[in-house]
């Protein structure tokens, strides 16, 4: 993880600190910041899936790889099933589910007053 070109992107938008941290799904490359950004004070909000995969030792047999029980400062404080919608500094985003997908945890991001919904990546 790149800390320092992190916090040098995000501070070039706000220095505003981060409250809220969203993990689309489980896999290392969308929360590996989790332990940095919650130790910050961020809420990480998560489908309940995240949690359980980043609380336990989890193989993927496909890969051959075993991904580690991550840090207890990494594990979503925050979770849901199907969707869950929220106001967040006056912006409404909803967070759905969505299976099959690439892991069983998958989540849209949908900020829904300004109709952007991110394009997923693996």
């Amino acid at each position: 993880m790149r800390v320092p070109r992190i916090i040098d992107a995000l501070t070039s938008i706000s220095s505003d600190p981060i409250k809220h941290l969203i993990n689309s799904h489980w896999h290392f490359d969308h929360t590996d910041g989790n332990e940095w950004l919650h130790s910050s004070g961020a809420a990480i909000l998560a489908h309940t899936n995240t949690r359980k995969h980043l609380s336990t030792t989890t193989k993927v047999e496909g890969w051959n790889f075993t991904f580690a029980r991550a840090p207890a400062g990494a594990i979503p404080g925050e979770v849901f099933d199907e969707q869950r919608t929220l106001k967040l500094n006056g912006t409404t985003i909803t967070r759905k589910h969505y299976a099959p997908a690439h892991t069983d945890s998958d989540i849209s991001v949908h900020f829904t007053d300004a109709n952007i919904l991110p394009r997923a990546t693996n």
